[in-house]
């Protein structure tokens, strides 16, 4: 398997030189370690460059993708179409953090509550979904801890909160995501579940992407506790000694993700 995992290399000229690697190498698989393009104000734009991307490494002599948390649906199909469905596996980092449920929370089980910022108008399938990633992996003690959904609307950047399912009062509550790009989403959902009495949130997200204003906003909300990442997006390791006690990295280990080579 064949590993792209510098987010910035495709931004910066030096992914001419990883394709032509990959030409060398006898084993068609590739691994994309972050969430190329995951985002964009513009979603054409944004499924246009997947398409791209994705018929490039075709043209490569790719056989098979694995993806870790892709964001989009629609990018996720794009890979399907081109590669085939059966060559395309989409893994979640979901055993990574309910480690760290079992080794930090272990004490306060009956106290935690999970959920996710996945709701539109209606509770989605996805948010479901989300939730069942985070509980999956825990071990049985840990498999009556409580579950929370989230409804929330964006328009024009700005994300409302406009119900919360589910008993959160005096719990730990435990946001899970694939990503966090203006931190918009889990800002407003943390406000929201202090003011229905959450005693503490934790926020987890796969990909640190961290546009240019996340920072400040994450570190200025008071209703987050800590926000745990993955080390998915290199750019990003600086974040843990200046942020310690709000932030933390962990290793995206590929092995306990169940990742075949």
């Amino acid at each position: 398997m064949y590993i792209l995992e510098h987010f910035d290399e495709y931004l910066d000229g030096k992914l001419l030189n990883k394709l032509g690697a990959i030409q060398k190498q006898k084993e068609k698989h590739v691994l994309l370690k972050f969430p190329l393009f995951s985002r964009s104000d513009d979603k054409n734009s944004n499924v246009c460059m997947q398409e791209k991307f994705a018929q490039i490494l075709h043209r490569c002599g790719v056989e098979k993708i694995s993806l870790i948390e892709i964001h989009s649906r629609a990018a996720l199909k794009i890979y399907e179409d081109i590669f085939g469905k059966e060559n395309v596996v989409n893994y979640s980092a979901a055993h990574i953090f309910a480690e760290y449920i079992i080794q930090e929370l272990a004490a306060d089980v009956s106290e935690i509550a999970i959920g996710a910022p996945d709701g539109g108008d209606k509770l989605e399938e996805m948010a479901i979904a989300r939730v069942d990633q985070l509980q999956n992996p825990l071990k049985e003690e840990f498999l009556k801890i409580g579950r929370f959904y989230i409804t929330k609307k964006r328009e024009d950047k700005i994300v409302e909160i406009s119900n919360i399912q589910g008993d959160v009062e005096g719990k730990i509550c435990v946001l899970f995501d694939d990503l966090i790009d203006t931190g918009a989403s889990i800002i407003a959902a943390a406000e929201k579940l202090k003011e229905q009495g959450a005693s503490n949130v934790i926020c987890m997200a796969t990909h640190a992407c961290f546009n240019k204003a996340a920072f400040d906003q994450l570190l200025k909300c008071k209703s987050i506790g800590k926000i745990l990442v993955t080390d998915s997006i290199q750019k990003n390791y600086k974040i843990q000694p200046y942020f310690k006690d709000k932030f933390g990295v962990l290793p995206l280990d590929l092995e306990a993700m169940n990742i075949s080579f």
